[in-house]
């Protein structure tokens, strides 16, 4: 083994790629993530008084949902890559493939709009920015609403506003979707944030 050219890869060792892949990369699982979210989401609407709805989510409400929660993990994500080399250039692939796709269902411009909503939001809290700390428990009693504060649950408020509010037939479970946006995309942005660490853009 010591003298053959065999290279080991170790657990936190870093993997080369390029701006276009990574963006890919990140879409890719971002959406993997928004998925399962969705998918949980509708199982949830098993508790309606009609029962279980597929119809309930509608694909107009999937993709505005989608695309916003692309913009808003990405930005995390650009946020956590800040000083990488060529950053620019992998959010700019980065929107360039969510706008294609938001483009052929004709919703051109709301990549861009979420992206800079979600930008805002970041700036502006700085228990994140000057503390790292994405979402932060409100009080010691579990019984008490919201649960959490900060900027996790603030985007995941978002997400679902933007998403889901308009639709009447998801009203009744409404919050209980929210606490399911909020859950699954701060595992997303755990998730992302490690996967993302382990690549160095060459």
């Amino acid at each position: 083994m010591a003298d053959s050219d065999i290279t080991r890869l170790d657990y936190g060792g870093k993997i080369a790629t390029d701006a276009a892949r990574m963006a890919a990369g990140m879409i890719e699982m971002f959406d993997e993530m928004a998925d399962l979210a969705l998918s949980r989401i509708i199982a949830r609407t098993a508790s309606l008084e009609q029962g279980f709805d597929l119809a309930a989510v509608s694909q107009d409400d999937i993709g505005r949902f989608k695309i916003a929660w692309l913009a808003s993990l990405g930005e995390l994500m650009f946020h956590g890559l800040a000083g990488a080399p060529k950053l620019a250039e992998i959010r700019r692939h980065y929107y360039a493939e969510i706008e294609i796709s938001a483009a052929e269902h004709g919703r051109q411009g709301l990549a861009a709009e979420a992206g800079k909503i979600a930008r805002s939001a970041i700036q502006a809290d700085t228990d994140f920015i000057e503390r790292g700390i994405l979402s932060a428990p409100m009080s010691n009693n579990p019984d008490a609403a919201p649960r959490n504060r900060g900027l996790g649950p603030d985007l995941a408020a978002r997400l679902t506003e933007a998403a889901f509010a308009g639709s009447r037939r998801l009203t009744p479970i409404l919050a209980a979707v929210g606490d399911l946006v909020e859950a699954e995309f701060n595992n997303a942005y755990a998730h992302g944030s490690v996967a993302c660490d382990a690549f160095v853009v060459t």
